[in-house]
């Protein structure tokens, strides 16, 4: 197998406070991705919301999983560190 290349995030102090859709003032110093992704999202104006809660999704035989999704960004958009990485650059821009 092929050896995954890491992708180095410069992230916010850990201090930093985000606000989402909703106005509620997150910090996440736990961790460097989720403040990467806030950040992101902040700077592009998009709308998004932090829920650390369980999602129900059906499977075709109708067998149920739950799935932590985390951040809610309100477009289809999958959010990788790689992408990430792209999108907090100087020329990073959303496309859609």
């Amino acid at each position: 197998m092929p050896e995954l290349k890491r992708v180095q995030l410069d992230a916010p102090p850990p201090d930093t406070v985000f606000k989402d859709r909703d106005g509620e003032k997150l910090t996440f110093p736990e961790s460097n991705l989720k403040r990467v992704a806030a950040a992101v999202l902040t700077e592009k104006k998009k709308a998004w919301r932090y829920r650390p809660f369980p999602f129900p999704l059906f499977s075709d035989s109708g067998n149920e999983s739950a799935f932590h999704f985390d951040f809610y960004v309100y477009d289809y958009e999958l959010w990788t560190p790689e992408k990430l990485a792209r999108l907090s650059g100087p020329r990073g821009r959303l496309e859609f």
